[in-house]
């Protein structure tokens, strides 16, 4: 009932946005209904599908694969475990010019390479 879809063409007195003159001038309109119906499916698929943004939204094993190459995610991470939105922020976050904070060296051997550049 909160859907744009829905709020928009209902008028205000109808508890509506009126945003779109008086389509809806209540909710017991049969065409009104057909629409909450309409908008009840799509909520019930798009929650099926499990797409980005859905609450239920788990990544792929393809996208921990990569995260965990570019070592933004652990070894062994499963997919109920993953905050898509943080990993993605931090994923990012890597290609962000930080000439004052360079990246911590993974290895003795990295350290050394890194202090010898001129």
């Amino acid at each position: 009932e909160k859907s744009a879809v829905l709020m928009a063409p209902l008028t205000k007195a109808a508890g509506g946005w009126g945003a779109c003159g008086d389509i809806f001038k209540s909710k017991d309109d049969p065409d009104y209904k057909a629409l909450a119906q309409a908008a009840k499916n799509w909520q019930t698929e798009w929650l099926k599908a499990r797409r980005f943004g859905a609450p239920n939204f788990q990544v792929n094993r393809q996208y921990i694969r990569e995260m965990v190459r570019f070592k933004i995610l652990p070894e062994g991470t499963t997919p109920d475990k993953v905050d898509a939105y943080k990993t993605d922020r931090q994923y990012w976050q890597m290609f962000t010019h930080q000439p004052n904070n360079p990246p911590e060296p993974d290895s003795k051997e990295q350290l050394i390479s890194h202090l010898r550049k001129p």
